[in-house]
């Protein structure tokens, strides 16, 4: 703001209520942490928008649990076993004799409806398969990691941009897809992609109606500055 004028405000919801926000005119630009939906950009066609996707920042999803369960990694098949509460115990993965709790993040997050599609419903080749209704479906990674360090049983997952936040109240696990070694989420692991949880940040805007300041705040995230700054956050850069 300093340097283009102008006021920035930023408004938060999740993904899917930035995205609509877009598409309803009453914003210049949405934050979404998946990306946007078919159904979405024909709405936009049919409204006349034209929606460019700018991809900003990578990130991690990071699984947290309670610091009473010890065990070190799960693989991508065991997390949606876990998440649909086919898997209900913590012995079933070698942990404690307890039923897993289960915290998720809500129905408007982008965080959320990716770790369905790409966990649960294993990159949408079962697209029947869901959360457990007994899945505690909170609003932001806070929360998340709130429910996970105040309760035992329990597990998570968080951007890793928050992890560092939360520090040491809770336990990250490493992650196994198939053939492959565990790996845990790092800058280093989800830059080279060996982390096996990783997706684009993203911010869409409409071109037939970009403001002088949002396409000087795009401009800027990308910038080296804006990149460092989103390093700092604990994302990684696209440049």
């Amino acid at each position: 703001m300093k340097a283009n004028g102008g006021k920035i405000t930023v408004n938060g919801g999740g993904s899917g209520e930035g995205i609509a926000s877009l598409l309803n005119g009453t914003t210049d630009l949405a934050n979404s942490s998946r990306s946007i939906k078919k159904e979405e950009m024909d709405k936009a066609a049919e409204s006349g928008m034209d929606i460019k996707e700018f991809t900003v920042l990578y990130d991690g999803i990071c699984i947290v649990t309670s610091k009473n369960i010890s065990i070190k990694e799960l693989t991508t098949d065991q997390l949606a076993d876990i998440y649909m509460a086919k898997i209900t115990n913590w012995k079933e993965v070698g942990g404690p004799d307890a039923n897993i709790v289960l915290a998720a993040r809500d129905s408007n997050s982008g965080t959320g409806e990716y770790f369905l599609q790409e966990i649960i419903q294993k990159g949408q080749t079962q697209k029947e398969n869901d959360y457990s209704p007994n899945s505690l479906r909170l609003q932001s990674n806070s929360d998340v990691v709130n429910q996970v360090a105040n309760n035992d049983n329990t597990i998570g997952y968080i951007g890793i941009g928050y992890l560092k936040d939360a520090g040491d109240t809770v336990n990250t696990i490493a992650v196994k897809k198939g053939d492959k070694a565990a790996v845990l989420p790092t800058i280093a692991t989800v830059a080279d992609k060996s982390y096996p949880i990783s997706r684009g940040l993203y911010i869409y805007g409409n071109t037939k109606k970009m403001s002088a300041i949002a396409q000087a705040y795009i401009d800027f995230v990308l910038s080296p500055e804006g990149q460092t700054l989103g390093e700092e956050a604990g994302f990684v850069k696209v440049k």
